[in-house]
C-alpha cells in the first residue's frame, strides 16, 4: 500500500481526515506563496482504509526544510495539523518507503516553488 496522496500548506490545528481534497499525481503547485506550514498526508491502507498524518514544512529561498511529522496509526481516524504524538499516532518512521515518499514529492513541491519565485524575481 503507501504513500498515496498529499494536501500543503494547512495551518496548525487544521483537522486531518478524508474531507480534504488531496493532490494525487504530483504536478505544479503554481501560486503558493507561504513560507510555512503543515503538509497533510493519506496512506493507502486497502480496502478503503487510511491512515492520516502530516509533516511539517519550511519554505525559503534556498529550498524547504521538513520539521516534525505524524501519523495516526488508527485507521480511518483524524490527526490535527501539529498534534503531538499521543495514544494512537506514531512519528513517521525514518529511514522507510514512506519517509522517502514523502521527501521526494516535498522535494519536487519545494523545487518548483524556488525556480518561480526565483523567474518572478527576475522579471520584476
Amino acid at each position: 500500500m503507501g504513500l498515496i496522496t498529499g494536501r500543503l500548506w494547512l495551518g496548525y490545528g487544521t483537522l486531518i481526515d478524508g474531507s480534504l481534497s488531496y493532490k494525487t499525481n504530483g504536478g505544479s503547485y503554481s501560486g503558493v506563496d507561504i513560507s510555512s506550514g503543515y503538509w497533510a498526508v493519506k496512506f493507502n491502507q486497502g480496502n478503503g482504509n487510511y491512515n492520516y498524518g502530516w509533516v511539517q514544512v519550511d519554505v525559503n529561498d534556498s529550498g524547504m526544510t521538513f520539521g516534525l511529522a505524524a501519523v495516526n496509526t488508527t485507521l480511518n481516524e483524524s490527526i490535527t495539523a501539529g498534534e503531538l504524538i499521543t495514544a494512537g499516532t506514531a512519528p513517521v518512521p525514518e529511514p522507510s518507503q514512506v519517509a522517502a515518499s514523502i521527501l521526494l514529492i516535498g522535494g519536487i513541491a519545494g523545487f518548483v516553488i524556488v525556480r518561480r519565485r526565483k523567474a518572478l524575481a527576475l522579471v520584476a
